[in-house]
This record gives C-alpha cells, sequence and structure tokens, in this order.
C-alpha cells in the first residue's frame, strides 16, 4: 500500500466549460467519499477555476496567482478541441502556462466538447 505524507497537496483545475464546474466538484466530493480512494484524496487540497477563456493570456496570471497563495503541486487543464486538433490545442494551452510550471502541468483535451454529445479524449 503506497503510504502518504502528512503534507497536503495542493492541485488546480482549470477547465474551460463554466457548467462542468459543479460535476467536477460532485465527482471529486463522491471519489473523496469511496473507500479505495478516501485516504488519498482526502490529503488534498483541490481548487477548480474555470479558464478565462482557452487561450488568454490571464491563464498565466491566474496559474502565477494561486501559486502565490498556495504553492502548487499539480495543475491539470481540462478543456476540448472542437473538433481541431488535439495536440495543437494542447501546445496552445501551454502556451499560457508559466515555463516553472509546466513539469506539473496535465492535460485533458476532449476532440469534441460535451455539446456535440461526442467525447472522445
Amino acid at each position: 500500500m503506497e503510504r502518504f505524507s502528512s503534507k497536503k497537496t495542493f492541485i488546480f483545475i482549470l477547465i474551460e466549460d463554466h457548467y462542468g464546474l459543479d460535476f467536477l466538484r460532485n465527482l471529486i466530493n463522491r471519489l473523496k467519499n469511496e473507500e479505495g480512494l478516501k485516504e488519498s484524496l482526502c490529503r488534498r487540497n483541490i481548487k477548480i477555476e474555470t479558464l478565462p477563456g482557452k487561450f488568454n493570456s490571464k491563464t498565466r496570471n491566474i496559474i502565477r496567482t494561486r501559486a502565490v497563495l498556495n504553492p502548487i503541486d499539480r495543475i491539470i487543464i481540462i478543456a476540448d478541441a472542437e473538433g481541431g486538433s488535439v495536440e495543437e490545442t494542447k501546445a496552445r494551452l501551454e502556451e499560457h502556462v508559466p515555463e516553472d510550471m509546466r513539469s506539473k502541468t496535465y492535460y485533458i483535451i476532449f476532440k469534441w466538447n460535451k455539446e456535440n454529445g461526442y467525447v472522445k479524449g
């Protein structure tokens, strides 16, 4: 069994879709109550915010501000490619992540947005 340190890990999640905020919060809260994940997730401070726009330069400032308030251990950016290239979308998003934080940033890019009823990651 994996051992966890007493230090809380700070995970900052940026999601493109404003409507996905409640879903993601409810999902994380539900997972925190699952026996197999309870210990792991409860040791994490998770903050979820919407992106100010998929390729908006304000994203860098938001990440920097959060890092000053709480050292960030992981960043997760969730967005969709709207039918375009997943790799190109990731590359364009990465331009707005501070260079010193790119190694701790993970991307979940869907091929289509959920409004189209088709999700492919």
